[in-house]
């Protein structure tokens, strides 16, 4: 297959990335041959392959970090995970001329992603979606349980980084309030920036109530002013999305990562911090499950969670513990019965 496209689709969690994926999909572009399921606060799908998924979260676990960590990204060189990065694409995807490729992780793996394409034989675009801060963050505190400042830093970091990774390529920003406004108008917009209209003989083919149930009612109004600029970063990015960047502002966002970097040691100590405590609550039965008295998995642990992949990892997280990391409630006689024995 000659002239193959792999478009990524990155940008922070709770976004917008998955409605622009599924419109991509909707519109005539392929998504995976086998993606993740639905979920309760997904519940029309991520579009997002299982492999790409496990892959990116074993070259997190390669960097010590998950992907709410918010410290620098550092550069990932596996030759076993860089060959399977680019047998990933061809057999995670039917064999079309675009595929399209979406998981937020990517934003902080870029680099890596984009080499192993083009040593695939791909084509790289990428498609950086843009949504509000404030609204992320809101989205983050109601289905993680992380606070504005710490939801606000993940969120710059994944933008910070998709953007300064992806200069190299042709890209294309998407403002997900335009999206809503204007589903088919933006994706003829964004296939014509990233050279993939030609791929479908009509006009993309997106239902518009597709996008607005997946992101409307979700505006979030803030008492204090975002921290860490981001206000200014997101103004700077929605400039690029409408081709209006000014001079200075890359020079800008490097002076906010530059602050960035320099508050998020702290934001992911006191992350550790009380990860560490919760763990010693409930330090028995974890223990017992196998995880060290850090945190961290035992390697058979490790093995099931990370080398197994989402299809084992979501279901334990989801059964055993909330969304906030508590544990469940229905565990707590297991805890109590295990601290008795011990």
């Amino acid at each position: 297959m000659g002239n193959k496209v792999v478009v990524f689709v990155v940008g922070m969690h709770r976004s917008g990335t998955s409605a622009l994926a599924g419109a991509l999909v909707q519109s005539g572009h392929a998504g995976p041959l086998n993606p993740l399921p639905t979920s309760p606060d997904n519940v029309k799908g991520t579009f997002e392959a299982r492999e790409v998924v496990d892959l990116n979260e074993r070259l997190l676990g390669l960097g010590c970090r998950q992907w709410f960590h918010t410290r620098p990204v550092a550069d990932i060189q596996d030759a076993h995970e860089t060959a399977v990065a680019g047998s990933v694409l061809t057999a995670a995807f039917p064999a079309k001329p675009t595929i399209i490729v979406k998981d937020p992780r990517t934003s902080l793996h870029l680099p890596f992603w984009l080499s192993c394409a083009e040593g695939a034989g791909w084509s790289a675009r990428v498609a950086i979606v843009c949504r509000s801060p404030a609204d992320v963050a809101r989205s983050l505190q109601a289905r993680d349980g992380l606070d504005i400042e710490h939801g606000v830093a993940c969120w710059l970091r994944h933008m910070l980084e998709a953007e300064r990774r992806s200069r190299s390529v042709t890209r294309a920003f998407v403002a997900v309030d335009r999206l809503m406004e204007d589903p088919v108008g933006q994706l003829r917009d964004l296939e014509m920036q990233l050279g993939i209209a030609g791929d479908r003989p009509t006009a993309p083919d997106v239902d518009a109530s597709f996008i607005e149930s997946r992101l409307m009612g979700r505006t979030a109004q803030l008492d204090a002013p975002l921290p860490f600029r981001a206000e200014e970063a997101h103004r700077i990015f929605l400039r690029m999305a409408a081709g209006s960047q000014r001079p200075d502002d890359l020079e800008r966002l490097r002076a906010i990562a530059r602050d960035l970097d320099e508050a998020t040691p702290g934001i992911d100590r006191r992350l550790d911090e009380a990860r560490r405590q919760a763990f010693r609550r409930v330090h028995p039965f974890l223990t017992f499950l196998g995880f060290r008295a850090d945190g961290m998995p035992r390697p058979w642990m490790r093995a099931l969670l990370f080398e197994q992949g989402e299809t084992v990892r979501r279901p334990f997280r989801r059964a055993v513990f909330k969304k906030n990391g508590a544990l469940r409630p229905a565990f707590h006689p297991w805890v109590e019965h295990v601290r008795s024995r011990n």
